[in-house]
């Protein structure tokens, strides 16, 4: 998962400046930038990561030296045995460490693995509905799609199929397991491994490195992606609010005038670019009598109407924080960065403190070995 979030850090990091519709319904809604989009779910599967070093601090207890779930009449030094064997400290009560706490790790852990799936599959979704289309803004590479066996046209994108396959066969497998779990009497099995038997990991690992291909291969057309946006109206929400702000034209009269030139314009197949501004003023006077508010001519000149109407335009006056203005993508990204370089720190801090149980047990066997049996 960090390796993707790398990946994905730096396919943003080329296309802060990218230009691209944002989607709602599966419908074009406001200009975005594909960096803007990546850094959105680089800082869902940062989330991931949040609840991995969450879950750790409750996985890695020891249940070592509870019996069956009742102790022992020997009295064993579970503290110490935790210590020896790398964990942060024990699972106190012996019947949660023998019986319990064995369905709250596996299911937290593969709820982890099933919500990264969940938003991988809507990544994959997302680029496969982009290359389907004639004329795509969105590509992968030459070399990694395989033409069809009859239809030689065909550019098939089997990476993408690939992740999407694997990350639905996670989501499944992750509801195998909590059916198991639910179904186990207590003391019946050791669930401890019924997530690791079914597959459900190591799939979970086929899906992030299948992901991992797709954003190697992709192919950002940022020209062919501003036309998207240009070829549509997506602006116009954009419209109403300018309306609003700068010329206290109330919401909802900018709102219906906007929508009624969509209206008008799309059957015409015109674009913001094209609509004839006497239209515009036309369907300007004739929104305000809808809503019974006095005559006034359009508050815009055409060059200021046109230049407001541009993705770019929109992009740029964007305000707030989190926004796909260049300043503000900038400064996530940043601070992404640093969150990435943080959890790489924490997985190798962790990973070398495993190490050093380990030789610390070495070491303490050694000492109880009488010295001619040392090695």
């Amino acid at each position: 998962m960090l390796g993707l979030r790398g990946k994905l850090l730096a396919r943003a990091a080329d296309n802060l400046d990218a230009l691209m519709p944002g989607y709602t319904n599966g419908v074009q809604a406001v200009p975005i930038t594909y960096g803007h989009y990546l850094l959105a779910y680089e800082e869902s599967f940062e989330r991931d990561q949040q609840r991995v070093s969450e879950a750790y601090r409750r996985l890695n207890l020891s249940p070592m030296g509870v019996g069956v779930m009742s102790d022992s009449i020997w009295p064993l030094n579970r503290a110490r045995l935790a210590q020896l064997l790398g964990f942060d400290g024990i699972v106190e009560n012996s019947m949660d460490a023998n019986q319990v706490i064995p369905f709250d790790n596996q299911l937290e852990a593969t709820a982890i693995a099933n919500s990264a799936a969940i938003r991988i599959g809507v990544m994959m979704q997302d680029l496969h509905t982009q290359y389907a289309e004639v004329r795509p803004w969105l590509l992968l590479q030459e070399g990694s799609t395989y033409t069809s066996s009859s239809m030689p046209q065909k550019r098939n994108p089997g990476l993408i199929m690939q992740a999407r396959i694997a990350a639905s066969d996670v989501v499944g497998l992750s509801g195998a397991v909590s059916i198991r779990a639910h179904n186990v009497m207590s003391g019946m099995v050791d669930s401890k491994a019924e997530s690791e038997d079914i597959g459900l990991f190591p799939r979970a690992i086929k899906m992030v490195t299948a992901t991992d291909r797709v954003f190697d291969a992709i192919v950002v057309n940022k020209a062919r992606a501003k036309e998207e946006l240009e070829s549509d109206w997506t602006s116009t929400m954009n419209l109403a609010e300018l309306l609003l702000e700068a010329h206290k034209i109330p919401f909802r009269v900018g709102h219906g005038f906007a929508s009624q030139m969509v209206s008008y314009a799309r059957p015409l197949d015109l674009t913001p670019k094209t609509i004839p501004f006497s239209e515009v003023t036309d369907l300007f006077a004739k929104t305000l009598a809808k809503f019974n508010m006095p005559a006034q001519p359009f508050p815009m000149s055409e060059a200021e109407f046109r230049e407001v109407m541009s993705p770019e335009w929109i992009v740029t006056h964007t305000k707030g924080v989190g926004g796909p203005q260049p300043a503000e993508t900038a400064r996530m990204f940043k601070q992404a960065q640093q969150r990435l370089d943080a959890d790489k720190a924490w997985l190798a801090a962790q990973r070398d403190k495993l190490a050093k149980a380990d030789a610390a047990l070495d070491q303490s066997f050694a000492a109880l070995l009488p010295k001619d049996n040392a090695h």
